[in-house]
């Protein structure tokens, strides 16, 4: 079931957990209890992606894809995001270092054409803004895949967490990275300390770093691939459907992931709706997909799985465990499909713009049988739970 409405008596049984998210297109900074908090942005129409904490929790960064900017903000001080950085390639999240003192993007800035394809840098920053330092450069296959015909899928993409985006890119503990080394698959371990590259399995895509710093969890053709980067072992989860983002908890005794499988597509081709679908839909043709969706928990130890969330729409965009083991926040986004009947309908531009997707905020409770809709927002991130709560 999708889930029942949030109330202010529910709201008021849930912890105080701190926890920024996107809220009508502008990046919020509040609590579990009082969704969406307070706006941290004030132009909705950029395209703010990653938006993340630093490990102390007190940090929070997010690039605007619209102007290749990474920004961050002390959420302690209360002052505003400032630019850290300018082009950033947004297919890459932002990753901060395990001290919280300095952040990493990817860059083209300076970079030639490389023999293996686009030759991409990585840069850090100090947290809040200051030079930055070249720490390395890698190969990268811009084979990214060109423009969907759904619109729901340019939502979801907007939607994903860091590590379920385009590409990769992770600072682990003892200084080394993770990148990507082509959109369609494909992970390389790097220390920038000596350049040396040690390529992982090339069916890997997105990436997610246990809280141990040495698990790897990632989706693969067999479902979820899980590797440790100490022995270098590697093992295999199977999924029912195909997997599209997954989240440790925060003991890191289990991984929770979404899957997708199409249920319902529906096609707008016909030539005469050609030139007003492109102004609504911005695409020709028009296919639009329906997805039976799934939120599943695994215990890695034991590899049993538990189904605790079912629902139809486009995918499930970002899955956020609360620190303190109490539930877990995600993100739905819909399908396309009310889009379409509206345009089928002849609806007006005030009733297109409403059936558009966006996404939508449910929080389930450890044990609870249902979820509860919070919000129309998305791109849930808890800080850790020794973080106290921001003053509203």
């Amino acid at each position: 079931a999708q889930g029942s409405a949030d109330s202010a008596a529910a709201a008021a049984e849930r912890p105080a957990l701190p926890l920024a998210l996107r809220f009508a297109g502008d990046v919020f900074l509040g609590t579990l209890n009082d969704v969406p908090g307070r706006g941290l942005t004030t132009v909705p129409t950029f395209d703010r992606r990653y938006v993340s904490f630093a490990p102390d929790g007190l940090l929070l960064s997010y690039e605007d894809a619209s102007n290749s900017e990474l920004r961050t903000m002390d959420t302690a001080a209360g002052l505003s995001p400032r630019r850290v950085a300018q082009k950033v390639d947004a297919r890459f999240p932002a990753a901060w270092s395990a001290d919280s003192a300095r952040v990493a993007y990817v860059s083209s800035n300076g970079v030639e054409e490389g023999a293996d394809g686009a030759l991409l840098a990585i840069d850090a920053v100090p947290a809040l803004g200051g030079d930055a330092e070249r720490l390395a450069t890698f190969a990268f296959s811009d084979d990214c895949a060109a423009s969907s015909a759904d619109p729901a899928d340019d939502v979801a993409a907007a939607e994903a967490a860091p590590g379920d985006g385009a590409a990769v890119l992770i600072w682990l503990p003892d200084g080394r990275f993770i990148v990507s080394t082509r959109c369609a698959g494909g992970l390389t371990l790097l220390a920038p300390a000596t350049g040396e590259t040690q390529p992982l399995d090339a069916d890997l895509l997105g990436a997610a770093i246990a809280p141990d710093g040495v698990r790897l969890a990632a989706r693969s053709e067999n479902g979820i691939t899980l590797l440790d980067l100490a022995s270098g072992e590697r093992s295999n989860l199977p999924a029912d459907g195909t997997v599209r983002t997954l989240a440790w908890t925060t003991d890191g005794a289990a991984l929770l992931y979404a899957t997708e499988t199409l249920a319902d597509q529906v096609t707008l081709d016909d030539p005469e709706d050609q030139a007003h679908a492109e102004t609504v839909f911005g695409r020709w043709p028009v296919e639009v997909g329906v997805y039976d969706l799934t939120l599943v928990r695994v215990d890695v130890a034991s590899g049993a799985q538990t189904l605790i969330w079912r629902g139809q729409g486009r995918a499930i965009g970002r899955i956020a465990p609360a620190p303190d083991g109490s539930g877990v926040l995600f993100s739905v986004v819909p399908s396309s499909l009310a889009l379409v009947e509206t345009f089928r309908a002849g609806g007006d531009a005030l009733a297109l713009r409403a059936a558009q997707p966006q996404p939508a905020l449910y929080w389930l409770a450890e044990g609870a049988p249902s979820a509860v809709l919070l919000a129309y927002a998305g791109q849930p991130a808890f800080a850790p739970v020794t973080v106290t709560a921001p003053t509203p």
